[in-house]
């Protein structure tokens, strides 16, 4: 049953062996406090409120998919940003605050 917390959904499902996959846009996903609380941390990086939250993601033990097909949009460069998130690794206490919004 669903809690309202993200992290029990991922704990409950990694008992089972289930890897949990997060198909939400960023861009729907990260509005008010998560973008604020990711860009703070970010900022602490050198990294994109994106980017911070992806980490989060994988840290979680979960995985991603990224979309962006479109070149005008700018797709490959934010498609290769998106995967620049392995050169630097949140505290337990960032995975953690970012864990409860």
């Amino acid at each position: 049953i669903y809690d309202g917390n993200a992290a029990s959904i991922v704990a409950e499902n990694s008992k089972r062996g289930v890897v949990v996959q997060a198909w939400s846009p960023l861009q729907r996903a990260l509005r008010g406090n998560r973008k604020d609380a990711c860009a703070m941390i970010g900022q602490k990086y050198g990294k994109t409120a994106a980017q911070v939250a992806l980490r989060w993601i994988a840290d979680m033990g979960c995985s991603f998919t990224t979309a962006g097909t479109r070149k005008r949009d700018g797709a490959p460069a934010r498609f290769r940003e998106n995967l620049d998130i392995f050169d630097f690794k949140l505290t337990q206490e960032e995975i953690a605050a970012l864990a409860k919004l």
